[in-house]
């Protein structure tokens, strides 16, 4: 795809997840519906860049409304959703079978040791980064550890987040794997997941609720946070009692739903927005070897957004605006460096390529 070239696949219901599959060769992404009196279905999704073309390959029926995919970080055909049943929160494992046309139950949180137990509202669910029987749950004012022993899977350890606060999201650290960080109102918090409690806490990480969190893959304590105030934070968690991010900013002119990593270079990060824009970020400063003292928060918030990167320094690069609804989710392909996905509430999937100009910068 040339820089400003995207190819999209509009579903027939509403969605608000978003995940990339690992393919063979190709970027595979799956999205899961979220239709209130229609059957629901997750969608395997296959993009060609030699032909810019975007097609379903699978199709699976689940009837419930699919909030969240969360596939396996070592089993390709194994996914994680959060979905609503009649009101009722349910998190469940599959397995996604090529030849089978329905999804093959692998297991359910919550029927086993710890049945009986009040599980809340299932808020975000995340894998042990390479432990394959182990995941985590966020559960309005709970954490959870799991462990999977076919055919249950077990309550390992439950911890309180405290009368104060309401857990959205978490990311799960790739570097120190006894670290979790969660996202409770406009703080953030760092969790030691051997003892099960939290070691530190940033207070007012944003102006408003953090709606996501998401780890570099290459440098080690630093991470990066968006909220409902429009802004992205990035912080190194060596700092984590200053409370001031390494830098921010105004990135949307609404909550910010995702921020994103690419898997391959920490210098390019993604961010989704219910202003229904997807912003496109350079960072090389904040990547691997770079800056990691602590700025003011309001360094870059008043730097206008149309010129933010394009002079060499940190920034939004470029501003894709092809969806006319909330985009809830976005994701990087995990085969193709230059490829990531967008999800607008109406069903549809946008494949975009980063622009030829910040490929080499960012690797």
């Amino acid at each position: 795809m040339s820089e400003q070239r995207s190819v999209s696949y509009g579903l027939k219901l509403p969605a608000r997840s978003l995940a990339a599959l690992t393919g063979p060769e190709s970027s595979q992404w799956a999205v899961g519906t979220t239709a209130l009196r229609e059957e629901n279905e997750i969608l395997l999704l296959d993009h060609d860049p030699r032909t810019a073309s975007l097609r379903p390959i699978r199709s699976y029926a689940h009837p419930e409304e699919v909030w969240a995919i969360v596939p396996h970080p070592s089993k390709p055909t194994q996914v994680a959703t959060l979905a609503n049943s009649g009101g009722r929160s349910c998190a469940r494992i599959f397995t996604m079978e090529p030849a089978q046309s329905a999804l093959q139950p692998a297991g359910e949180l919550g029927t086993g040791s710890a049945a009986g137990a009040p599980l809340g509202s299932f808020k975000a669910l995340r894998w042990h980064p390479t432990a394959a029987d182990q995941l985590i749950t966020v559960s309005e004012s709970r954490l959870r550890r799991w462990i999977i022993r076919d055919p249950s899977i077990d309550m390992a350890s439950d911890a309180s987040a405290g009368d104060l606060h309401q857990l959205w999201t978490a990311a799960w650290d790739q570097h120190d794997h006894s670290r979790l960080l969660t996202a409770g109102g406009s703080n953030i918090q760092a969790w030691d997941l051997r003892t099960m409690k939290k070691s530190s806490e940033i207070e007012a990480a944003h102006q408003m609720p953090v709606r996501d969190i998401d780890f570099s893959r290459q440098e080690p304590h630093r991470c990066v946070s968006g909220g409902d105030d429009g802004r992205i934070c990035f912080w190194d968690l060596r700092h984590i009692k200053a409370g001031q991010p390494v830098q921010a900013f105004l990135a949307h002119a609404h909550w910010v739903w995702q921020v994103r990593y690419n898997p391959f270079s920490d210098a390019l990060l993604l961010s989704c927005s219910s202003d229904g824009t997807v912003g496109l970020w350079h960072t090389p400063s904040l990547a691997a070897g770079g800056s990691s003292t602590p700025t003011p928060a309001t360094s870059a918030a008043t730097t206008p957004r149309s010129v933010l990167g394009r002079d060499g320094g940190d920034g939004k690069v470029h501003s894709f605006e092809d969806h006319e609804d909330s985009v809830y989710a976005g994701a990087w392909s995990t085969s193709d460096p230059t490829a990531f996905a967008s999800l607008c509430y109406d069903g549809r999937v946008t494949v975009y390529s980063v622009p030829q100009q910040y490929r080499s910068k960012g690797k």
